[in-house]
């Protein structure tokens, strides 16, 4: 005979087990990480238009270079409301000093210009590819101090991005930082941590 009470807990564990890992499941991917597209080409050569990334939502240090999605409260969305979500690379962090010789092109942070290199048909400005140097002023005035718990990004295309340089978004409070890249996921053959 089969015994009612048994079978009824034997269930109950169960779909405790099955609600518990859904939960799991729903608070990793909410605050955990995340999957973001690419819209637009600012972060070119880096990341293309409509490259799919996962994103690291929580428990993150953000630092120089990192690239991580913002969301820019004075641009508009897809819905036509402002706090477009936007992908940029961190240039300067709460402390550093920033300016940039529009004549040449080039960023000086801290009292160091970051280094410049040519390799492989490619430009690298501190470590990381660029399209080419930074022509276009957009809104900067010059040397800038970037303000405690913000952030002063760019995109890698430096002269087809709107980015810290622009009164649009300026700086970033750290508040508006949504994540962190961690990698590339589609298309399949560019899957990868992304420099």
């Amino acid at each position: 005979m089969i015994d009612k009470k048994a079978v009824l807990n034997e269930v109950f564990d169960w779909l405790e087990c099955i609600v518990l890992a859904l939960a799991a499941v729903l608070i990793f991917l909410t605050f955990g990480v995340r999957g973001t597209r690419v819209d637009g080409s600012s972060m070119m050569p880096t990341l293309e238009n409509r490259q799919v990334l996962v994103l690291q939502r929580a428990f993150f240090a953000v630092d120089r270079n990192d690239i991580v999605v913002i969301q820019a409260n004075e641009m508009k969305n897809e819905w036509g409301e402002n706090g477009k979500p936007i992908i940029k690379r961190v240039i300067g962090v709460p402390g550093d000093t920033l300016d940039i010789d529009f004549e040449h092109g080039l960023i000086t942070r801290n009292g160091k210009q970051l280094d410049v290199i040519a390799e492989g048909g490619f430009l690298y400005e501190d470590g990381h590819a660029i399209n080419e140097l930074t022509w276009n002023q957009l809104d900067f005035r010059g040397e800038v101090t970037v303000p405690e718990g913000c952030y002063f990004v760019m995109g890698d295309n430096r002269n087809r991005s709107l980015d810290s340089r622009d009164s649009s978004v300026g700086f970033v409070d750290n508040h508006y930082v949504i994540g962190k890249v961690l990698l590339r996921f589609l298309p399949i053959s560019k899957i990868g941590t992304v420099d």
